[in-house]
């Protein structure tokens, strides 16, 4: 059936392994992070329930469920199947609850999002968006500051960060 799923996440338990590509892309952005010096003294605590909305098939999702894995946080997990939120009409037959499932926590279809009480949300929105607002989020809130690795040393990454170019 089409209906949304929902897990809970332990941390303290094993976690799935993301795709070898997106898993090259979360550890070049966690590179990229502690090069900014992501280590952040944490000003408030994480709330204690958090839920993050995902879909399975998205990197942006997988990134921000490898980093609360990373850092050992706990949270609920709602999983939402490929098209939900979508009009069939303007999609190519393939949506289904057109206005429902991730549309009803931002206003479109676009996960992750991160919902819990304190966690920031734009006015009209039911929680965090953006899978790099929510990396640093939860960065600079997590217990005793941020986790991500320190930079490599290694000269080829650092020469390719000196060339890299933030849009």
């Amino acid at each position: 059936s089409r209906e949304t799923h929902y897990y809970i996440h332990d941390a303290r338990r094993h976690v799935r392994s993301p795709p070898p590509l997106v898993m090259k892309r979360i550890i070049l952005l966690a590179s990229a992070m502690s090069a900014r010096s992501v280590h952040a003294a944490a000003t408030s605590r994480l709330p204690t329930s958090l839920a993050l909305h995902v879909y399975d098939h998205c990197p942006f999702c997988n990134r921000v469920e490898f980093l609360m894995g990373k850092m050992g946080i706990s949270y609920e997990r709602v999983l939402y199947h490929y098209g939900e939120g979508a009009d069939p009409a303007e999609c190519g037959g393939t949506g289904f609850n057109p206005g429902g499932g991730p549309v009803t926590l931002t206003g479109k279809k676009m996960l992750p999002v991160l919902v819990g009480e304190g966690v920031p949300a734009p006015v009209g929105a039911k929680g965090m968006a953006e899978s790099l607002e929510i990396c640093s989020y939860l960065a600079a809130h997590a217990e005793g500051g941020s986790v991500i690795a320190p930079a490599t040393g290694r000269p080829d990454v650092d020469d390719w960060r000196a060339r890299f170019k933030e849009v």
